[in-house]
């Protein structure tokens, strides 16, 4: 029963729906369903890739070179910042809009993955997207 519950595990993980991006030696994935749209900038040292559903909360992954944090000044508010040993998590509100934002800069890599305007009503389901990305080092 424990290797039928592993193959289905793989399977969901590596073969299901979601969305992968690659960011180097680095790839994510995440199980997002049909409702979000995806937008790629590209810039000079890296790209951002969006993914924005129908009420307009993104979520955001930024592969580059640019390492200043992407929510700071007068409008955001910290309310939790943790450090553990892979990653530094930050979370708190935008006073512009009332909206939320997390940002988890991966330690030794060029990664960076967040969401802003997101509603109170869905913070947890995009803590959700974030924490239970699969994040591999090739």
């Amino acid at each position: 029963m424990k290797s039928l519950i592993n193959i289905c595990f793989i399977l969901i993980n590596f073969c299901g729906l979601g969305q992968v991006v690659d960011c180097g030696n680095m790839s994510i994935k995440f199980d997002l369903n049909e409702n979000f749209k995806d937008t790629l900038f590209n810039y000079e040292e890296g790209f951002f890739k969006s993914f924005i559903d129908d009420q307009g909360n993104v979520l955001d992954v930024h592969c580059g070179a640019l390492s200043k944090p992407k929510f700071e000044g007068k409008d955001f508010i910290i309310l939790l910042q943790k450090e553990s040993v892979d990653k530094i998590i930050r979370f708190g509100l935008n006073t512009l809009n009332n909206t939320y934002w997390r940002e988890d800069r991966i330690k030794k890599s060029r990664l960076v993955i967040s969401f802003f305007n997101v509603s109170i009503k869905n913070v947890e389901v995009f803590n959700r997207h974030i924490d239970t990305a699969i994040i591999n080092r090739q």
